[in-house]
């Protein structure tokens, strides 16, 4: 490259104005700086997204969660996409007669297809997982119509933009993509407004949970540990989203755009990799013997005390019909919890292989057979709490 075009004066000036200039940039100067901090944020996002892509096949090898198929396809996208960016860069001074219109093009809007729009797709199951024991069906299906319904909106008013690329050519980045920007603006509006919306579902089921689970002390932790993590990504997220949506706003037109495309699309990704993670995360850590004592004595206590509330409550055969259902690890959901929606004034859990809880049973034979469920499940508990307990003192 020419060394004239990085200098920062010109040569027929004066020591003086040489002086006074030493620091200022011309536009040409200033456009040659944002392309290569442009291509500076290409190589680190593309290192993320490969990071991403690796992370996802290892998590779905080792957890079988195959909702790592959302970050996986989005960052495999993602790497496709600029990794083209780069080897067009790179082979700028042997393209000089390349049509960017052909190949260049048609690479860059498959590759750009599937990089966002998975992500929105994710939310909608996110919050299915997160609503499932919360709410009633009716209030639950409604939530997920509408986040849907965001999510069909953003992806249209996105394919629609894509259709709006265009092939360019640059003295530095060679082969690059511009847009008539007809629809950009209703991708960020409606990006936002599917964030904002999960955000208060989130807040919303956290509240919901705190409300009406404070007896399941044991489990408590876990779930606030879920929705919190879940609020602190969803707000990230959205604030994000406006700050780099409104700097792409103001930067529109300039070159440089793609830094804050770059940037908006990691902070996505690692976002969405937190969000996959937690569940995971959270029960490697569970099933990790606790180190600290003093949280260990305090897990057996709580464990004694739910145990001998129970043996209180199996006893009293004439309160059967209002036991209130415990924690069932065949219960759907994220949380893992049964539903918690009153019917008639009495607790419904719906899940019927629930041996603790009250399934609508009026035949007196079906009460006493569960009646002594009951027992024999209370039985194995308590030994179960012993030996743990003999073995930890």
């Amino acid at each position: 490259m020419d060394p004239g075009i990085i200098s920062l004066v010109n040569d027929d000036e004066d020591d003086d104005s040489k002086i006074e200039n030493i620091f200022l940039f011309t536009d040409k100067e200033f456009n040659l700086f944002l392309h290569k901090l442009e291509f500076i944020m290409l190589v680190f996002s593309t290192t993320c997204y490969f990071y991403f892509v690796i992370r996802s096949i290892s998590r779905i090898r080792s957890t079988g969660d195959l909702k790592f198929l959302f970050l996986l396809t989005a960052a495999f996208f993602a790497l496709m996409n600029n990794s083209s960016d780069i080897y067009y860069r790179i082979m700028t001074p042997l393209y000089g007669a390349y049509n960017c219109n052909k190949f260049f093009l048609t690479f860059f809007k498959i590759s750009a297809s599937l990089n966002w729009v998975p992500i929105s797709y994710y939310q909608v199951l996110r919050l299915y997982y997160i609503t499932y024991n919360y709410y009633r069906k009716i209030v639950r299906n409604m939530i997920i119509i509408v986040s849907s319904s965001f999510s069909l909106i953003y992806s249209v008013c996105y394919f629609l933009n894509l259709k709006e690329f265009y092939g360019n050519k640059d003295s530095f980045g060679g082969c690059v993509v511009s847009n008539t920007n007809k629809y950009g603006n209703y991708i960020e509006v409606s990006d936002i407004i599917d964030s904002c919306f999960s955000l208060t579902i989130v807040i919303s089921t956290l509240f919901q949970s705190i409300k009406n689970l404070k007896q399941y002390k044991l489990r408590h932790h876990k779930i606030k540990a879920i929705l919190d993590e879940s609020i602190g990504v969803f707000v990230v997220l959205l604030i994000s989203k406006v700050v780099f949506y409104s700097l792409i706003m103001i930067n529109s037109g300039r070159p440089g755009g793609d830094i804050f495309w770059d940037g908006l699309s990691v902070i996505v990704l690692f976002c969405t990799y937190r969000l996959l993670n937690i569940t995971p995360k959270l029960n490697e850590k569970l099933e990790n013997k606790p180190i600290n004592e003093k949280f260990n004595k305090r897990f057996y206590k709580e464990l004694s005390k739910l145990n001998n509330n129970n043996r209180n409550n199996y006893n009293e055969s004439s309160s059967t019909s209002n036991i209130k259902g415990l924690y069932n690890r065949n219960s759907k959901g994220e949380l893992n919890f049964p539903s918690l929606m009153k019917t008639n004034g009495r607790y419904n859990i719906k899940d019927s292989n629930n041996p603790y809880g009250y399934n609508g049973i009026n035949n007196n034979a079906e009460i006493f057979n569960n009646l002594r469920k009951n027992k024999y499940y209370n039985n194995m508990n308590n030994s179960n709490f012993n030996e743990t307990s003999a073995n930890t003192t």
